[in-house]
């Protein structure tokens, strides 16, 4: 409103005086004309009507009254000002901009959705920064094989941040499965979980770590699993990173995530093209189904299984991007596969590992590429429905339909490369396998600058191969080509990609590429003797 006086009233309106004035005159008139005529009966008329008269001011007011605004209770009366003031007297939310309708509010973090993992220990903020005091949770002990929990797997986000200076520190870096994995890490965030980009990160207390020497995915023996761990001391290393993000909520993750909604859209998605079959092989432990896609015509048995461990999830997205392939109509080189062999993917061997935020472990705490084989770990009888079925119903459409070749999709922590893991050390090796072995690889390295010969694993030595392992298994029971292929968590060097390190898109590539390589070896998986 203006500055000048207030408006007059409305015609129809009186004043609460005024309507006092006329009422008490219009009474008293009213009593002493009729005491004059009728002394007796104006008495007793004058008195009710002065009865009726006090009434009507009691009620005049009280509705008076009830036209006046009360004062509000002071929790209101704050409320009421701050609605009313400027947007210079609002204090602004850190990191937004001036008349922002956004509310200052403490930086949170939070794990609790599909995949995720992180322990929040605490969060300060002293107006300068806010420190994010974190610890990754571990899986649940894995009996009989590895015997000990793993963790390295964490996927968060961090909420109320934008325009902070915001530092993550995870503190049990130490206690991880592959400690040693951190080192030269970055880890992975985004704004939008479509776009993933890496966030320089360093160790922090650092110490050494012991050297490992890993044999074909780590398949050593129960025995000798303890040896693996961090050197004394390496505990107290801390894994640290800052920024300052655009956003108010930001994701962090070991990995790109591949999420289980994802997992059911895509199958869905290819389930419906022509030639495709979709086949359910039975529930997991949590209930979940285990997927399996099928397609091509042709007599050679190709297989594709991706994430028995679930915190590897770059191999899933190897495994959408296989498919995708196969799924173009128009890629003559797909066609020709889809001819000569019947192709079956399970692009998520783990799903409830998946979805708990596991790094290697199902729902059970089973490590499922050591479910393949039973008595390897004394007595361990594997795979079995209780606490491996995901494995239990893979075998057992391997046994139904045969096996020409298996790739065993995996992801490494510590070396920066991809690359084949054989099964040189099975019982029935021989130099037909090796042979194509050699020519699959060199196959591989035709068809993708991203894959390479060279870095990997030490070979088993003969006889000396892990058969719980499922390469190792396949190979021995089919005499077939099986590998494990193996992809980075850090980078694929060379090339570096500063940005994004290996990542969702150019796994998705990698997978598109077997193809090529499958289709190069056509001529040996066909004469192999079984």
């Amino acid at each position: 409103g203006g500055d000048g006086a207030p408006p007059p009233p409305p015609p129809h309106t009186r004043e609460p005086g005024l309507g006092l004035g006329w009422g008490l005159g219009l009474g008293l008139g009213l009593g002493l004309g009729f005491g004059c005529r009728c002394a007796a009966r104006g008495a007793f008329r004058g008195l009710s009507l002065m009865r009726q008269l006090l009434l009507g001011v009691l009620l005049l007011r009280t509705s008076t009254a009830l036209r006046q605004p009360k004062p509000l209770p002071p929790q209101f009366a704050r409320a009421f000002t701050q609605a009313k003031a400027t947007p210079t007297d609002i204090p602004q939310a850190v990191g937004t901009s001036s008349g922002s309708d956004k509310m200052a509010a403490p930086p949170g973090a939070s794990s609790t959705f599909d995949a995720g993992n992180i322990l929040v220990k605490d969060i300060t903020d002293d107006g300068e920064e806010a420190v994010f005091r974190l610890a990754i949770k571990p899986d649940p002990f894995t009996h009989g094989t590895d015997k000990r929990s793993h963790m390295q797997w964490f996927y968060f986000r961090a909420d109320n941040v934008q325009g902070r200076r915001c530092r993550f520190v995870i503190e049990n870096i130490g206690e991880c499965s592959y400690a040693a994995g951190f080192e030269g890490f970055n880890t992975v965030a985004s704004y939008d979980r479509e776009d993933w980009f890496r966030v320089p990160s360093a160790l922090d207390k650092q110490k050494a770590f012991q050297p490992m020497t890993r044999f074909n995915s780590d398949a050593v023996t129960a025995a000798t699993a303890g040896k693996l761990s961090a050197a004394p001391g390496a505990e107290e290393t801390h894994l640290v990173w800052s920024m300052t993000p655009e956003q108010n909520t930001v994701w962090f993750a070991y990995w790109t995530p591949y999420d289980w909604e994802r997992h059911m859209k895509v199958t869905a998605e290819l389930a419906a093209l022509p030639g495709f079959t979709h086949v359910n092989l039975g529930p997991t432990l949590d209930g979940r189904t285990m997927d399996m896609l099928i397609t091509g015509t042709g007599p050679l048995n190709i297989w594709l299984g991706a994430r028995q461990h679930p915190g590897e999830s770059m191999a899933e997205w190897l495994a959408e991007g296989f498919l995708r392939r196969l799924a173009d109509p128009h890629d003559p080189k797909a066609k020709e596969l889809l001819r000569i062999a019947t192709v079956r993917v399970v692009p998520n061997m783990n799903p409830d590992g998946s979805v708990r935020g596991h790094l290697r472990t199902n729902a059970a705490g089973a490590n499922l590429n050591r479910e393949w084989w039973g008595g390897v770990y004394d007595d361990y009888e594997a795979p079995t429905l209780e606490r491996s079925p995901e494995v239990y119903y893979v075998m057992r459409a391997l046994e139904e339909y045969g096996c020409d070749a298996y790739i065993d999709v995996h992801g490494d922590e510590i070396i920066e490369a991809n690359f084949f893991a054989g099964s040189e050390g099975i019982p029935r090796w021989n130099d037909d396998m090796q042979r194509l072995l050699d020519h699959f690889s060199e196959a591989y390295v035709r068809a993708s600058p991203d894959f390479q010969i060279g870095l990997g694993y030490e070979k088993d030595l003969p006889g000396e191969a892990n058969l719980s392992v499922c390469s190792n298994a396949i190979a021995q029971k089919f005499g077939c080509l099986a590998v494990t292929l193996e992809q980075p968590f850090k980078d694929a060097c060379p090339p570096h990609d500063d940005r994004y390190g290996w990542s969702g898109p150019r796994a998705m590539r990698l997978g598109a590429a077997l193809v090529d390589a499958l289709l190069d070896t056509r001529e040996l998986l066909e004469s192999q003797e079984k």
